[in-house]
């Protein structure tokens, strides 16, 4: 293996490393290292933190079913399809919007 005299990247010191070694010891290799790690998580941006959506627990959902004059089964059902129609909705919206910009 051949040795060449180099100078380290992070202290400037004058030192013999292989053809691929940029710095004269394991410390000054490993501050470049992690300050590259903390400058890249800096520089992105932060992603937008959603709401989780809360789920109702069964005897929330028990009583809505009560103030409404429903079964608990015969609401969960109905919450059901509305959830398919929004869906197919949200689907119809996409495909109107694609097609606006295509034209």
């Amino acid at each position: 293996m051949d040795y060449f005299k180099k100078k380290c990247k992070r202290c400037g010191k004058a030192f013999l490393g292989t053809r691929t070694q940029q710095y004269c010891s394991v410390g000054c290799r490993q501050k470049p290292v992690n300050s590259k790690k903390i400058e890249k998580k800096s520089d992105k941006p932060r992603a937008k933190t959603t709401k989780k959506k809360t789920v109702p627990t069964i005897d929330e959902m028990a009583t809505r079913a009560r103030e409404l004059g429903m079964t608990y089964g015969k609401y969960v059902e109905m919450l059901t399809v509305n959830e398919e129609i929004n869906e197919r909705e949200m689907r119809v919206i996409a495909r109107m919007r694609k097609e606006r910009k295509d034209t």
